[in-house]
C-alpha cells in the first residue's frame, strides 16, 4: 500500500507517514482534523471511543474476506497500525487503548498457508493479547487439524477468563485440542457460536454468564453446555443430517429459553422416514422459523408443529428465506399446516399468551380467520400473501371492529397490522378496517400496506385521500405507511 503526504507533530521532530489514500484517506484526514479541533488534548478516552466505533464498522465486513493477504491483515490488525502512524497522539491512543485490541480474527488459512514460521505468528498473537490487557475478548477463529492451530488454541485458552464473545468454525478437519481440555474458566463468556464438531467436549461447562448460543450442524456435534442458562439460541441446520431432530432437541434441552431462531433446510427431508421421538414442550417466549428451501415444506412443517407445545409463547414468526419469492408455506388445498397450527394453538394456550404473529402464507381467507380466532390477545399481526387467496375482502371484513355486534370481534387488541400482498381486495373494505381500528381503540394504531410489483391493480386516489384525512383526524394516534415492497426492508422496520 502506497503512502503519500507527511505530517510533523508538535511532540516529535521526526516525519511520520500518514494513512494512504486507499481506501480511507479522506476519512482519517477528516477525523484527524476533527480530533485536533474538537477533542481536547487530554481527552484521549473519547478519541479511543471514536476509533473503536470506526474500526468496528470496518472489521465486521472484513470477516468474510477470502484472500490470504486480507486475512493476515485482519489478524495483525493493520487498521490499528495505520492509525498509530498518523501522529504521536494517535499512536498513544491506538497502542495504549486495550479495547481496540480486544477483537481477534484468525482464519485457519493464515496458519495453514502462511509462509511465516509458526513461532512468528504465535509471537504476534501474544503481542495482541498483551496489548488488550484484561479487556474482554471477542474471538472469531477458523479451526483446522494442524499443529499450528493447536498452538493458537492453547494460547487463547490461557486467556479464557477474558473470553466474552467467541465464534469457532471449521471448513475442514476436526481439531482435537479441546478434547484434551477438561474445563476452562469462562467467567465472562456471554455468547458462543460453533460450527465445528466437538462432541462431548467439556471445555465450556464452566461458563456461568453464558446465555447466547449459535450453532450449525447437528445437535449431537455440540460440546457439553450449561443448557439451563441459555436465553437465546440460533440454530442453522446447513450441513445437518437431521435438522428437525436437532431443532426439537435444543428446544427440549434449553429449559429456560426465551428466544429461539431456527433456520431450517428441509429439502429432501422425508417426515415419514422414522419416528420423531417424544413430544417437545419448550418455555421459549419468541420463536422465529425461517425455511431455507423452496419446496416440500408443508408436511414437514405441519409435523414439526404437531411435535411442539409452547405454553409461554408471545411471538411467532414463520417465513421463507427470501421474504416472498419461494412457494409459500400453506397451500390453498392442503390444510395439514393450518390444522397443525390450530392444534399447536390449542395445546399451548395461545388464547392467553400469543401477542405477535407474522406469517408468510398461502391459505384461504376463511382458514386464516379461523386461526386468528384462537389468539384473542394478539397485538401485532403481519401477513405476507403472494397469492390472491388470503388478504381478500372476506379476510378484511373479519377484522373490522363491530364492538356491539352479535359475535365477538377478532383480535380486538390489535395495535399493529401490516400486510404485503398483490392488492386482491377492494379499497372501501380496507378503509373500513383501518377506520374501525383507528377510531374505536383507546391505544395508538399503526398499519402498513406493502404491495408487490406484480400486483393486480393500483391503489385508488380516493383511498389515499381518505387515509390522509384519517391520519390528520387522529392527530398522531394513527400511523400509516405504504409503498412498493422492497426485499431489503422488513415489515414495520422503517418508512419507504
Amino acid at each position: 500500500m502506497t503512502r503519500t503526504g507527511k505530517v510533523r507533530t508538535h511532540q516529535k521532530s521526526q516525519r511520520i507517514d500518514r494513512p494512504s489514500p486507499e481506501p480511507d484517506q479522506f476519512l482519517w484526514r477528516r477525523l484527524w482534523s476533527l480530533s485536533r479541533e474538537v477533542i481536547p488534548a487530554g481527552s484521549n478516552y473519547w478519541l479511543g471511543e471514536i476509533f473503536d466505533l470506526c474500526l468496528h464498522e470496518k472489521l465486521i465486513p472484513g470477516v468474510g474476506t477470502n484472500t490470504l493477504e486480507d486475512q493476515m491483515q485482519l489478524f495483525a490488525r493493520r487498521d490499528l497500525q495505520e492509525l498509530a502512524q498518523v501522529c504521536f497522539r494517535w499512536y498513544c491512543v491506538a497502542i495504549g487503548t486495550p479495547q481496540l485490541w480486544s477483537t481477534i480474527i484468525i482464519h485457519s488459512d493464515v496458519w495453514d498457508r502462511s509462509l511465516l514460521h509458526a513461532e512468528i505468528l504465535t509471537k504476534l498473537l501474544e503481542s495482541l493479547l498483551i496489548r488488550g490487557k484484561d479487556y474482554p475478548l471477542t474471538i472469531e477463529m477458523g479451526i483446522s487439524d494442524t499443529m499450528r492451530c493447536d498452538q493458537i488454541l492453547s494460547l487463547l485458552s490461557r486467556h479464557a477468563h477474558r473470553w466474552q464473545k467467541v465464534d469457532f468454525w471449521s471448513s475442514r478437519g476436526q481439531n482435537t485440542t479441546f478434547h484434551r481440555i477438561k474445563n476452562l474458566k469462562l467467567d465472562r463468556l456471554v455468547s458462543l457460536s460453533l460450527d465445528v464438531a466437538w462432541e462431548r467436549v467439556k471445555a465450556f461447562r464452566n461458563a456461568p454468564a453464558l446465555t447466547e448460543l449459535s450453532f450449525e450442524r447437528d445437535f449431537e456435534n455440540l460440546p457439553l453446555l450449561p443448557w439451563s442458562q441459555m436465553k437465546t439460541v440460533n440454530y442453522d441446520s446447513l450441513g445437518a443430517g437431521d435438522p428437525v431432530h436437532s431443532a426439537l432437541s435444543l428446544l427440549r434441552a434449553a429449559t429456560n429459553l426465551m428466544t429461539c431462531r431456527l433456520y431450517l433446510y428441509l429439502q429432501g427431508y422425508d417426515p415419514d422416514d422414522e419416528p420423531w421421538g417424544i413430544h417437545t414442550t419448550s418455555p421459549t417466549q419468541e420463536l422465529y422459523i425461517q425455511l431455507m428451501t423452496s419446496t416440500g415444506n408443508d408436511p414437514i412443517l405441519g409435523r414439526f408443529l404437531d411435535s411442539l407445545t409452547l405454553p409461554h409463547l408471545n411471538v411467532l414468526d414463520i417465513h421463507p428465506d427470501d421474504g416472498g419469492i419461494f412457494p409459500p408455506l400453506w397451500k390453498p388445498f392442503y390444510f395439514r399446516c393450518a390444522d397443525a397450527f390450530l392444534g399447536l394453538a390449542d395445546r399451548s394456550g395461545f388464547h392467553s399468551s400469543l401477542t405477535s404473529l407474522a406469517l408468510h402464507v398461502q391459505v384461504k381467507d376463511v382458514d386464516l380467520l379461523r386461526c386468528l380466532g384462537a389468539m384473542p390477545l394478539l397485538e401485532k399481526l403481519v401477513i405476507r400473501d403472494c397469492t390472491p387467496s388470503a388478504v381478500t375482502d372476506t379476510f378484511l371484513r373479519g377484522l373490522v371492529l363491530q364492538l356491539h355486534g352479535s359475535t365477538p370481534d377478532l383480535v380486538p387488541n390489535l395495535t399493529f397490522f401490516s400486510i404485503r400482498c398483490a392488492l386482491s381486495f377492494t379499497d372501501p373494505v380496507y378503509f373500513d378496517l383501518l377506520a374501525s381500528r383507528a377510531q374505536t381503540q383507546t391505544r395508538d394504531f399503526r398499519s402498513n400496506l406493502w404491495w408487490y410489483a406484480t400486483r393486480r391493480r393500483e391503489v385508488s386516489s380516493e383511498l389515499v385521500n381518505n387515509i390522509a384525512k384519517l391520519v390528520a383526524k387522529m392527530e398522531g394516534r394513527f400511523v400509516f405507511n405504504s409503498g412498493a415492497y422492497l426485499r431489503a426492508i422488513h415489515d414495520g422496520d422503517r418508512r419507504l
